[in-house]
């Protein structure tokens, strides 16, 4: 992870630095799922490998599906770059 420095620190949203500061093992357990985020960036609301069923679960837990911010939990172990050549 790239470590900030301060001005940049300062300038990241409220919602950015609670987001943050979830805990790295919150979002390991979540890997290759999308998950909803608080509206305040505290905390992941609930995860789910379908966006549709997340979308359920949100909404059952009370919560304004327009006010999470949802984001795919990429696998750290695997290369998302690719190349593409022309022929």
């Amino acid at each position: 992870m790239e470590t900030l420095t301060p001005e940049q620190l300062e300038r990241l949203s409220p919602f950015e630095r609670n987001r943050m500061a979830i805990p790295i093992e919150e979002w390991r357990r979540h890997v290759g799922k999308w998950v909803a985020v608080s509206p305040d960036g505290t905390r992941i609301v609930a995860a789910d490998v379908d966006l549709a069923a997340l979308d359920a679960k949100v909404i059952a837990l009370g919560e304004d599906p327009e006010e999470v911010v949802y984001e795919g939990v990429p696998d750290p172990d695997v290369s998302y770059i690719f190349s593409i050549s022309a022929e």
